[in-house]
């Protein structure tokens, strides 16, 4: 521990004697563990407390390096010891006596093996290049893109949060959920010795967060676009490359990551300035998994930008590949069709402006201005021109708006153990399928595939996977598909 550690830490213990000694009683948990704490539809109030000095010290730390101990609790939870540090990112000082930097926080510095819901670290955003609901809009629509028309695999998750600091409201954050080791076992994707996780915080920029050394996969991608080490390797020839790629990296994933990126206007990304983004390796027994990071330079005020990403190296040589080019097409023409449709948006913007008013308009480094509600109305009038543009762009035939001929209806009851029941309406016969995800966007079980009449039906679902397995409690997402358009909606489990 560093002498500014243990300065800190000998004042913590002060700070907190008195509290320590009334919280006794046990904690109770006033939202889910992972993935429950990620629920966009709750604004959690998350309490810091920390030496004033440090506190001080951490808004003006422009090193991003000073890391002060601090107590961290939901209401009704016991405190328990965290570190907190600033994060890269500009500072926000409209509120007198405190400005509003981005936090990380992490849960078992100090107390090897601490959890917190689940997690082991934090990541605050306070959405410092646009606002935070445009931050939250963005990683909303990644997650809408974790199911199989998209990514194909679960990527990071991102809810809201209302930050208190020392008693004082300091405002509404995003709360995004922080690539580490704990991220993918959380996920069952880590195995020892054998998972490797790199951060691209700048262009050709790779910086090893876990892993032995670097990877097999990091080792053979030694060409461009993903050249390093100072120097890079022959890239195979043109008719190899789109193999090599296909055979290293899920290239599906990847090219998600860039369609999404461009959809929202993302400036700063992977396939427009080659950095901020995630990937993890899995010793061949995986492909190469991208994932997003950084989403707060997003939907700038004209609304978006160009359709097909360019302006670096990933996307002049990745999407001059024909194939890669089409698969980029393909699965921008499946997201507009299905969950990126101004039916599942425009229902979250609805729902995110009711639960965030309130705080929003106390928070005085919202940089949304006078009017929330204007802001809210000026970002859906955005995306409904995107959308429309994106879909002439692409030749997609679904209505950008969730039609009347397709109603899905809240299961019931909810939450619910063991057995619910999903009602959903058809205006004409035809191909459905009803699918369970769970919230990191996983398929779990398969209720419908194939034809079905017109009119209103009803499925109930067990608790059971494919598999015949009990499922574990949770929040979890079922999607109806048919007529070319989806809806997708949230149950709770509860065991």
């Amino acid at each position: 521990m560093t002498r500014t550690h243990c300065q800190s830490f000998a004042r913590w213990k002060n700070l907190t004697a008195t509290l320590v000694l009334i919280l006794v009683a046990p904690a109770t948990t006033m939202a889910q563990d992972w993935p429950g704490i990620f629920d966009s539809d709750q604004l959690l109030t998350l309490n810091l407390e920390l030496d004033n000095g440090d506190w001080q010290a951490i808004q003006n730390d422009d090193s991003f390096d000073l890391e002060f101990p601090a107590n961290l609790w939901l209401e009704g939870e016991t405190p328990m010891l965290v570190s907190v540090r600033r994060k890269s990112g500009d500072p926000l000082g409209e509120a007198a006596g405190y400005t509003k930097v981005s936090l990380k926080v992490d849960i078992n510095e100090y107390v090897d093996g601490q959890t917190w819901h689940d997690l082991k670290k934090l990541s605050l955003e306070n959405g410092d290049d646009q606002d935070v609901v445009t931050e939250g809009l963005a990683w909303y629509m990644h997650r809408l893109a974790s199911g199989p028309s998209g990514y194909g695999y679960p990527v990071g998750l991102a809810a809201w949060v209302r930050v208190v600091v020392n008693g004082v409201d300091t405002g509404v954050y995003v709360n995004v959920e922080q690539p580490d080791k704990q991220f993918f076992r959380n996920r069952d994707l880590y195995l020892a010795g054998a998972t490797w996780l790199y951060k691209m915080s700048d262009i050709n920029s790779y910086d090893l967060k876990f892993g032995d050394g670097d990877s097999p996969t990091f080792q053979a991608l030694c060409y461009a676009p993903f050249q390093h080490g100072g120097g890079a390797c022959a890239s195979p020839g043109d008719e190899d490359f789109a193999v090599a790629l296909d055979d290293l990296i899920d290239m599906r994933g990847m090219l998600t990551l860039a369609t999404l990126d461009a959809f929202t206007g993302n400036r700063d990304a992977l396939f427009t300035h080659g950095k901020n983004a995630y990937f993890a390796d899995f010793n061949f027994a995986l492909k190469r998994m991208y994932y997003p990071w950084d989403l707060d330079s997003t939907f700038p005020g004209s609304g978006g930008g160009e359709f097909y990403p360019s302006g670096d190296e990933y996307s002049e040589i990745i999407l001059a590949v024909p194939e890669f080019h089409d698969l980029y097409d393909d699965i921008m023409s499946a997201m507009l069709a299905g969950p990126l449709n101004m039916g599942n948006v425009g229902s979250f913007l609805d729902e995110a402006e009711v639960l965030l008013t309130t705080a929003l308009e106390n928070d005085p480094n919202n940089q949304i201005g006078d009017s929330v509600a204007g802001h809210f109305d000026s970002l859906r009038l955005r995306l409904a021109q995107r959308i429309e543009d994106a879909v002439a762009l692409f030749g997609v035939t679904a209505a950008p708006s969730m039609p009347a001929r397709l109603h899905l209806a809240q299961n019931h009851p909810n939450p619910f153990n063991p057995r619910t029941t999903v009602a959903f309406t058809l205006e004409t016969a035809g191909s459905v399928s009803l699918r369970i995800y769970d919230a990191s966007g996983r398929l779990v079980r398969t209720l419908i595939d194939g034809h079905r009449g017109g009119g209103n039906q009803t499925v109930i679902w067990n608790g059971l996977d494919d598999g015949g397995r009990l499922v574990g409690d949770g929040v979890y997402l079922y999607r109806l598909d048919a007529a070319g358009v989806s809806e997708t909606r949230k149950m709770v489990l509860v065991r």
